[in-house]
C-alpha cells in the first residue's frame, strides 16, 4: 500500500536550492583561494626580507 500522508517534494525546485547553494560554495571557496595566495605571497615577501634577499620591501 502506498503511504499518501507524506508531502510531495518538487524536485525541480529542491535540485534549484542545491544548486545555488553549490553557486555559494564555489565562490566562498574562489574568495578563500585568493585570500591564501595573498597571504602565502605576503608570507614569501617577509621571509625574503628577513633573510636580505628582498631589498624592494620598505620598511613602515
Amino acid at each position: 500500500m502506498i503511504n499518501t500522508d507524506c508531502p510531495t517534494v518538487d524536485i525541480t525546485t529542491k535540485l534549484q536550492e542545491v544548486i545555488e547553494l553549490v553557486d555559494q560554495l564555489k565562490l566562498e571557496n574562489y574568495r578563500l583561494n585568493v585570500q591564501n595566495l595573498k597571504m602565502t605571497n605576503i608570507i614569501k615577501r617577509a621571509s625574503r626580507y628577513l633573510l636580505g634577499l628582498d631589498y624592494d620591501v620598505k620598511e613602515t
